[in-house]
């Protein structure tokens, strides 16, 4: 087996890509991102305070987008 070799540049982007913080969180991820236990959290997405879940990856697997999380958070200040 041969050892890989990486240039700076390249060790710097994988490096960024795998410190990068998850953008689509389950419902249990954004939960715990906020603080806020899984009923508390329902409550807020049943509410508005936090949005619906996207489908994308299909319709068992919804995902909240930590980034718009973040930005209601904010508003709701």
């Amino acid at each position: 087996m041969s050892a890989v070799t990486l240039n700076e540049k390249d060790f710097n982007a994988l490096l960024a890509k795998a410190s990068a913080p998850k953008r689509w969180l389950t419902k249990r991820e954004a939960a715990e991102y906020l603080g806020v236990s899984l009923r508390t959290f329902e409550s807020r997405v049943a509410d508005g305070t936090i949005h619906k879940p996207s489908r994308h990856l299909g319709y068992a697997m919804p995902r909240w987008d930590r980034e718009r999380i973040d930005e209601e958070m904010s508003s709701a200040l």
